[in-house]
């Protein structure tokens, strides 16, 4: 080693291994010691000479055995809970062996979990390690067959907060099967030109607005309205720049410095109270208080969180997601023909030219006219249709429209977003509804307006070359709302125009509805015995990016939009103008010559349009016999379903079909200018010989295997097996152990819960009854989250979680009970089945299952599909909910529907009521009635004599002109459209309202300190006498006093540490101290009113007191530091004092301060 590397150190694992599997060598500058040494890791502490703390560097080379490598796994456990490693940067790196997901094998199915790569993912998640963003090889290891990343570097959260720049690089093999990694930890970026932005957090300040007034009104600029707009919003900038400048730069140093002067204001009041030492601290706090929530503000944007509310602080929370946002997206090299371009002004070039060609670059004129299209639609726009379209817009609609624009969005080419104008709107409404009306009613259009920034966002984990990048446009706010006006219009009639095989953006239609319908046309496909059928998975090469505007237009005429209407959208379309942002800053300038912005609003309202027109050429072919009926289709002319660009074609199975499919894609790819990629369409075959596939595989396309995903779904007949949801509860996991989600304070976990999670659950739980192991799954990962622990690092729960998702009246948490809230969203299905006009399922539904039979009469154990015998499993909780209404009985069945008082006859009756009223079991109200009465049998029973007795109150169905409704009844109302909140309202969980929650959910409620209180209410705390009672082998005496066992009435109420604190804050409050013999005793007190003090400060200062006093416990528990009770009476002074400073502003607070200083 001397020889090669003079002076060089190194250490090996020699004592382990006769090979030394691992070695590590260091330059003698560097601080290397070591840590630990085993057969498959060496652990070592590092100091950088130019670094000035040290962090610690595993080196893994793991065993080929799995057995050997679980050994590994409890290492690593170990290490991470080492004392060495607290609160230092850790990175791991080396051969792993072992993949953690089926995208990290080349041959591997997508539903493959192996129990080596669960072992491996749980030991990450244990340890709190993920992936260091990397570039280069996304697979590390080969033998020329087969792919795989066994090689990783993975690092915690301390190594992101210190290194956050750092990145991983695996190189090329060369003579190795490995790939070679290294990590850098700066990657040295040249400083950038950021172009203006405006940030929401100036609004906080009290004089931006004033500022904005008096600049905004004195700019005599002259010209067009969208001119003088324009003008205006450019000659404001640099003010902006300065004012934030001024009031904001280097803000979180600020926000440090004038907490630091509130925190020695406050100390001047505690020590010498006094009129002049309570106004600076007032003072002190809104300059505090203005520049944290700027700066929340300002972390919350960039960020880009959209589901935050207001609550607890999440500056940490920010801070990491946007290191983890900038390291997703940031675009380090990129690959160009396997030339590597790694210098900022090449990868702009290439970046540029790429889009100038793809969205710029010269067209291809459409083949088709207005007359062709117009040949092969099916329908038109009413004359209703074509007045509401040319209607001119008001003043009001520009106004919502502004004032509904989505906050913490990225802004457009000029740098404004939604909250500059919505804030300011007193001042620059004026304007820009006049600028606004000016295009819509000339059709005149400012050419800076439809400039448009592209966002690359990578479509896959190291992304490396342009076209694994999709361009998100962003668009002025300005035309945003003009687009999103006409869009609106656009939307309303959408319904009329396009067939029910397309459910993307169509208003009343449901997403899930399409994979329902494909999960039942698809199944059997792996059965021997079946007829012929296939199905052409069709992926549109650059759907959004191809799609011709001519042909639009062309679309538009032939649909008879009006032609002022049409022209607005020409000028939308054809004025666009591009710039590319590369890692935040804008390049390029280059003009569009075809495809729809994804960002525009207008953009899927054409697509779905254009694609329409494909929808008719199709249903013309299968109409003249070119192509056969899939099985199970006919009878309802079912040839395809679409969502926006995901396309399933339908067919009989012969080559003859197929070929004309695809001749019909290409005769719309000349029309369109959108063409079928046929690299990566996948043609499924059902029932074919061996000459069959032979002959159909000749075409070209792929030939795909089930089972199959259609918009993220999986298409299974059967029941749902834990491959085919482990999608679900991969992703929801991985929102769980991001590192960012670990920064959360209560309220932040709980509104990730009931925000991201369940919407990210929404679609698979309005689709499928999922199977009760993924429910119970799914509910462990959301209980563990909710208690402070991640999926495998566990956290005691509580509370439990029948009880968390109670409502908050009732003792809970408010979260929904997942198997419920699935019911909850399957009921809207039958709901549809008896009430959608347009819904292609549910008519298939009907014509294929009920077949002219009765939804309430099939029997359930004889169908074969899981999904639809899911939803029959429903009738019974549906039947409460769906009322017919009776008009002509056509529709109505007399027996299965509830229409009278009596609810369902056929469960009021029996098995034996047809045959006593002498009305067949399959018959509709109007098959018991004619002109002159009812032909019911004379009655027999009380039953029969209660129903006879309401017939004669209501008038008889066949002297009606009105058709049969039905209504969905839920409290008592009968509503004519289904309602989700409504609806679970009554099948939730339910439980008598509790009065205690009144102490804790108050409001006002600060919501950390109140969700202590509330577990500690439940007594559900893990203090040591219960954890004792659990049979843990700990002591049980008081972490405080150590004098008596710790139990929740001692440790907050009797304890001589904590009863010195109730002192304290008992005279702060008026009241002389008796202190508490128990909880119930302090409980009763909390919620009394009297006319010592306003109960929502004594409310508040309880659960300070109660929250402060379980920090400290905790403190001396597990960090082994004590404060004196003066101390932490100090604390929750600081506290209250900042908690109500804070809300000043509102008239509960107002006068808290004085009661809180009184007695001071």
């Amino acid at each position: 080693m001397n020889n090669i590397l003079p002076n060089w150190s190194f250490a090996s694992n020699y004592e382990f291994s006769d090979l030394g599997k691992i070695w590590i060598v260091w330059n003698p500058s560097v601080q290397v010691n070591i840590i630990s040494k085993s057969l498959q890791m060496i652990t070592c502490s590092v100091k950088l000479p130019f670094q000035t703390s040290e962090f610690v560097v595993s080196f893994i080379y793991a065993s080929n055995c799995r057995k050997e490598r679980r050994l590994l796994w409890s290492e690593l456990e170990a290490t991470s809970c080492s004392p060495q490693l607290c609160g230092l940067p850790w990175i791991v790196l080396g051969d792993f062996n072992e993949i953690i997901s089926p995208a990290e094998h080349s041959r591997a199915d997508l539903s493959t979990s192996t129990r080596g790569m669960r072992d491996f993912s749980e030991c990450l998640q244990r340890c709190l390690l993920s992936d260091l963003h990397y570039s280069g090889n996304s697979f590390t290891w080969s033998n020329s067959s087969v792919s795989k990343k066994l090689d990783r570097i993975l690092c915690n959260e301390d190594w992101l907060e210190a290194f956050p720049e750092s990145i991983a690089v695996f190189g090329k093999p060369g003579i190795s099967d490995h790939s070679p990694c290294c990590t850098f930890l700066d990657q040295l970026k040249p400083p950038q030109k950021r172009p203006f932005r405006f940030f929401a957090h100036l609004n906080c300040h009290p004089d931006f607005r004033n500022l904005v007034k008096a600049t905004w009104n004195s700019l005599p600029f002259h010209g067009t309205r969208q001119l003088v707009v324009s003008k205006k919003l450019k000659e404001m900038k640099p003010i902006i720049r300065s004012f934030n400048k001024e009031n904001f730069s280097e803000i979180e140093k600020r926000v440090q410095e004038a907490f630091d002067h509130l925190a020695d204001c406050q100390q001047e009041s505690m020590s010498i109270p006094s009129l002049a030492a309570a106004a600076a601290e007032k003072s002190a706090h809104a300059k505090w208080f203005t520049l944290a929530k700027a700066e929340d503000k300002f972390l919350h944007q960039r960020s880009r969180v959209q589901w935050s509310a207001e609550g607890d602080a999440g500056t940490s929370f920010f801070h990491r997601a946007i290191r983890a946002r900038q390291a997703q997206n940031h675009i380090h090299y990129l690959m160009d023909n396997g030339s590597i371009i790694d210098t900022l002004d090449g990868i702009k070039c290439h970046a540029v030219n790429h889009f100038q060609q793809l969205l710029g670059g010269p067209n291809v004129a459409t083949t088709s006219s207005p007359a062709d299209i117009a040949s092969v639609m099916q329908v038109k726009c009413s004359s209703e249709a074509i007045s509401a379209l040319a209607a001119p817009f008001s003043d009001l609609d520009i106004e919502k429209a502004f004032l509904s624009l989505p906050k913490n969005k990225s802004p457009g080419p000029d740098g404004y977003p939604a909250e500059f104008f919505t804030a300011n709107w007193k001042v620059v409404g004026r304007d820009m509804i006049d600028a606004v009306k000016e295009f819509l009613s000339t059709g005149d259009l400012l050419q800076q307006w439809n400039a448009t920034l592209l966002i690359l966002v990578p479509k896959k984990t190291n992304a490396t070359k342009i076209t694994e990048f999709r361009p998100i446009a962003c668009c002025n706010t300005v035309y945003k709302v003009a687009s999103k006006l006409l869009a609106n219009r656009l939307k309303d009639h959408l319904p009329t125009l396009i067939s029910t095989s397309q459910s993307a953006f169509v208003p009343g239609r449901l997403l899930v509805e399409n994979v329902l319908l494909a999960t039942e046309l698809v199944s059997g496909y792996n059965w021997k015995k079946i007829s012929k059928r296939c199905m052409l998975k069709v992926d549109l090469q650059k759907a959004f990016d191809t799609l011709d505007w001519n042909f639009v237009l062309y679309t538009l005429e032939a649909l008879d939009f009006p032609l002022m209407f049409r022209n607005l959208i020409k000028k939308c379309l054809t004025t666009t103008r591009f710039s590319v942002a590369i890692n935040g800053e804008p390049c390029g300038y280059f003009k569009g010559t075809r495809g729809l912005r994804q960002g525009d609003p207008l953009s899927p309202y054409l697509f779905v349009l254009a694609l329409e027109v494909f929808s008719q050429q199709l249903r013309k072919k299968y109409l003249d016999g070119a192509i056969g009926y899939h099985p199970n289709t006919s009878a309802l002319q079912v040839t395809h379903l679409a969502f926006a660009d995901d396309l399933m074609i339908f067919a009989d199975g012969t080559t003859d079909s197929v070929k004309c499919i695809a001749e019909t894609m290409e005769e719309f790819a000349l029309w369109s200018g959108l063409r079928m990629n046929k690299a990566k369409t996948e043609l499924y075959t059902a029932g074919l010989n061996a000459d069959e596939a032979l002959e159909i595989s000749r075409l070209g396309f792929s030939i795909g295997a089930m089972p199959i995903r259609y918009l993220g779904l999986p298409l299974m007949y059967r029941k749902l097996r834990l491959p085919d949801y482990k999608p679900l509860i991969d992703r929801i996991s991985t929102n769980f152990n991001c590192w960012s989600a670990r920064a959360l304070s209560f309220a932040g976990r709980k509104q990730l819960l009931s925000s991201v999670i369940y919407g990210t659950i929404n679609f698979w739980t309005s689709a499928f009854i999922l199977p009760k192991n993924c429910i119970k799954r799914i509910e462990a990962l959301c209980s563990q989250f909710l208690w402070g622990g991640t999926e495998t690092k566990r956290s005691i729960a509580k509370v439990a979680w029948k009880t968390v998702t109670l409502p908050k009246e009732e003792g809970g948490l408010g979260l929904r009970d997942i198997s419920r809230w699935n019911k909850t969203l399957c009921l809207k299905l039958i709901w549809r089945l008896y009430t959608a006009q347009d819904s292609l399922w549910a008519s298939w539904v009907k014509e294929y299952r009920v077949k002219g039979g009765n939804f309430w009469a099939i029997d359930a154990s004889k169908t074969t599909s899981s999904t639809w015998h899911s939803l029959l499993s429903l009738r019974g909780l549906a039947a409460g909910f769906l009322k017919a209404k009776l008009g002509n009985g056509q529709q109505i069945s007399f027996w299965y529907d509830r229409w009278t008082p009596l609810g369902s006859l056929i469960d009021c009756f029996g098995a034996t009521g047809p045959r006593e009223l002498q009305i067949e079991e399959t018959a509709l109200v109007r098959h018991a009635c004619n002109d002159e009465g009812w032909l019911l049998r004379g009655a027999r029973s009380q039953a029969a004599e209660e129903l006879q007795l309401h017939l004669t109150t209501i008038p008889l169905p066949s002297l009606s002109a009105t058709d049969d409704s039905y209504v969905w009844e839920t409290g008592g109302n009968e509503l004519q459209e289904f309602s989700t909140s409504k609806t679970w309202e009554d099948v939730r969980n339910r439980a008598t309202k509790k009065s205690w929650t009144r102490n804790i959910w108050f409001k006002g409620h600060i919501p950390r300190h109140a969700f202590t209180v509330w577990v500690a209410h439940q007594d559900r705390l893990p203090t040591r006498a219960r954890l004792v009672g659990w049979g843990m082998n700990i002591p049980s005496s008081c972490c405080l006093c150590s004098l008596f066992e710790e139990s929740r009435d001692h440790l907050f109420l009797r304890c001589e540490v904590s009863d010195a604190v109730w002192q304290f804050v008992l005279g702060r409050l008026g009241y002389s101290h008796r202190g508490f013999h128990s909880w119930h005793v302090f409980w009763e007190w909390m919620g009394l009113k009297d006319s010592v003090v306003s109960l929502t400060l004594k409310r508040a200062a309880a659960q300070v007191t109660i929250s402060c006093i379980w920090t400290e416990r905790n403190k001396r528990l597990h960090d082994s530091t004590s404060q004196t009770p003066l101390a932490i009476s100090k604390k929750i002074d600081r506290i209250i004092r900042d908690a109500i400073l804070g809300r000043n502003h509102t008239v509960l607070f107002q006068h808290l301060m004085q009661e809180w200083l009184r007695f001071e």
